[in-house]
């Protein structure tokens, strides 16, 4: 959903380039780079399950700024944006590049550790299927939404959507999970 509009946000409202979004996309790449090197001791520190959580929660809050951007750095519209509406551009994207891997790699462990290795294969393509059969769907509700009320009000709507996915993590056992599974012996 989030992606339908992100680019005509960014282009539109908020007067990005073409190279202004390759720079914010690199800057998001750092905080993929800062949360492959912070996975393992979170899943250390945290637990395995809680820094899922905070991963997928770090992620939602990323986008979630990107929206109110306008609020505090300005638009396409008016003088571009400000120093502080390309921080928080950029801290967005930081964030979300950092949330996504560390709630990935977390997320991945766990499933590969608690899934026995006969079925390792068909657990990730039932996942992959899952999660990424759903995009079609979030790409038309993001579109009709942003047709409806607005590209940035349906991207808030996105990221606050993004921010409810990790709750049913911590109302289950994953989210109170200290230590991965130990492996079933062969």
């Amino acid at each position: 959903m989030f992606g339908a509009g992100y680019v005509l946000y960014v282009t539109q409202e908020l007067g990005l380039s073409p190279a202004g979004i390759g720079v914010m996309e690199a800057i998001r790449y750092v905080g993929f780079l800062a949360g492959t090197l912070v996975a393992g001791r979170a899943a250390h520190r945290l637990g395995v399950g809680p820094a899922t959580v905070a991963g997928l929660s770090v992620l939602g809050l990323g986008w979630l700024l990107v929206p109110f951007v306008p609020l505090v750095g300005g638009t396409a519209g008016d003088t571009g944006l400000r120093p502080i509406g390309l921080t928080l551009l950029a801290a967005g994207h930081v964030l979300t590049g950092f949330g996504n891997t560390l709630g990935t790699v977390n997320g991945s462990s766990l499933r590969q550790m608690a899934t026995p290795d006969r079925l390792i294969g068909r657990m990730h393509t039932t996942f992959r299927f899952v999660g990424r059969g759903s995009l079609p769907l979030g790409a038309l509700l993001g579109g009709v939404l942003g047709e409806s009320i607005g590209v940035s009000t349906t991207l808030a709507v996105g990221a606050m959507g993004m921010l409810l996915g990790p709750l049913w993590l911590v109302f289950s056992p994953v989210g109170r999970l200290r230590s991965l599974p130990t492996p079933e012996v062969k």
